[in-house]
């Protein structure tokens, strides 16, 4: 079974926009399945409207492990055992893995990954800051890139969430590069009919 190709809707609560539906549409037709959370009820931090708090993280965590868990199972779920899950996401989950210095220590990471693995799912997770589609692409850390590094061939699926960062490129290397990451994913649906 080829891997699933899911994303967060990006056009959502205070970061509405036309660019956004217009990424959200593009994901749609390249086979991502859109999921949609409560976001009015993940506290965002007070200075920062772009970041959740800690407990808006958390909240955030639950409610996807749970979206995701209800995603795999309408597909059928996983080839064997626990379904395997490639995240490639931006600082949505990344905000929270550094400590106050700047030091990288994963605690958003771990928080995902425990919360994915209460509803069964085995989670590989690569979190950029800044990262997007086309964002940070030039020092390999877009999400092409993090999906290699973590193995998304191997995955029964993909998460994408981000693509906030790429509001300032052009749409059409966006949606482009949405489209590269989908590939392998397509092939191998097409590969199984």
């Amino acid at each position: 079974m080829p891997p699933a190709l899911l994303a967060l809707r990006t056009d959502v609560h205070v970061w509405r926009c036309p660019a956004l539906a217009r990424l959200d549409a593009a994901m749609a037709a390249l086979g991502f399945e859109l999921l949609d959370l409560p976001w009015p009820s993940f506290g965002l931090l007070a200075h920062d409207r772009d970041h959740f708090t800690w407990r808006g993280l958390c909240g955030f965590c639950d409610a996807l492990a749970a979206a995701l868990a209800a995603a795999l199972r309408r597909r059928g779920g996983p080839r064997a055992g626990a379904p395997r899950l490639c995240v490639c996401a931006d600082s949505t989950v990344d905000y929270w893995n550094y400590d106050g210095a700047g030091r990288r220590h994963g605690r958003a990471d771990a928080r995902l990954a425990a919360a994915l693995r209460r509803e069964g799912i085995d989670a590989r997770i690569a979190a950029t800051c800044g990262a997007g589609f086309v964002a940070r692409a030039g020092e390999g850390l877009h999400f092409r890139a993090a999906a290699r590094r973590v193995a998304a061939a191997d995955a029964d699926a993909l998460l994408v969430i981000g693509g906030w960062n790429d509001l300032a490129r052009p749409e059409r290397a966006v949606h482009g590069a949405a489209a590269a990451l989908a590939r392998p994913a397509r092939a191998a649906a097409a590969a199984a009919r």
